[in-house]
């Protein structure tokens, strides 16, 4: 299994793997149909007339599984079909993994600030920040509620409150959406691209505040 792995960065997908092609704001959901070394064949699941994609451009290719969430970039090699379904992809880029980890989590609310980074259905304004509370917090992510439409996948930049004087910063991914009343969504996201310094931060204001209220996730 592990030479497996080393031979083929694309192990954990698989023929009918749901999938997301992203380029300067066109997000379009699909799945594989044929996998090679380096490229991969897909079919959106949207028909339509003109292809959203520039072929000249580079596309980023999001997919994901109950381990992790997987970003890597590939050049469109053809678009085909009747109404532009088919793509075949050559893969520039190997995947890069933003694992699920296990976490204590702390029942806390904290102020936390959000803004938009990348919506994956549209509907969002880019820029615009929302204020929450948090619910719950762990090393790894936090959750909060809000009226915002967030939905699975969408990419936020959020800063949340650790004393009178400090605000943490980090980009997030929306990793669960649960409407909770007509106008209002619990929203659980996950941390990446943590910077060492406030990774250890974090953790040192977790343990302050409750180090004995941890469960595990």
């Amino acid at each position: 299994m592990a030479e497996k792995r080393a031979n083929n960065p694309f192990y954990h997908l698989q023929v009918g793997s749901p999938l997301e092609l992203q380029q300067s704001g066109a997000h379009r959901e699909g799945s594989v149909t044929l996998i090679g070394q380096n490229d991969l064949s897909v079919q959106l699941a949207k028909a339509e007339v003109t292809s959203p994609f520039d072929q000249k451009k580079p596309v980023r290719l999001k997919y994901w599984d109950k381990q992790g969430i997987y970003y890597c970039q590939a050049e469109i090699a053809r678009v085909s079909g009747l109404l532009n379904q088919e793509i075949e992809l050559s893969i520039i880029s190997r995947p890069v993994a933003m694992q699920r980890r296990r976490s204590f989590r702390l029942s806390q609310k904290i102020a936390v600030w959000f803004e938009v980074v990348d919506a994956i259905h549209g509907g969002l304004p880019p820029g615009k920040v929302f204020e929450s509370e948090t619910r719950d917090i762990s090393g790894t992510g936090l959750s909060f509620e809000t009226e915002a439409p967030l939905q699975v996948m969408d990419e936020l930049r959020v800063s949340f409150q650790v004393s009178n004087k400090k605000k943490l910063d980090s980009f997030a991914t929306v990793v669960t959406s649960e409407k909770v009343e007509k106008y209002t969504n619990l929203i659980g996201v996950e941390f990446h691209g943590l910077l060492p310094e406030v990774q250890k931060q974090l953790m040192e204001f977790l343990h302050e505040i409750s180090p004995e209220e941890t469960q595990e996730q």
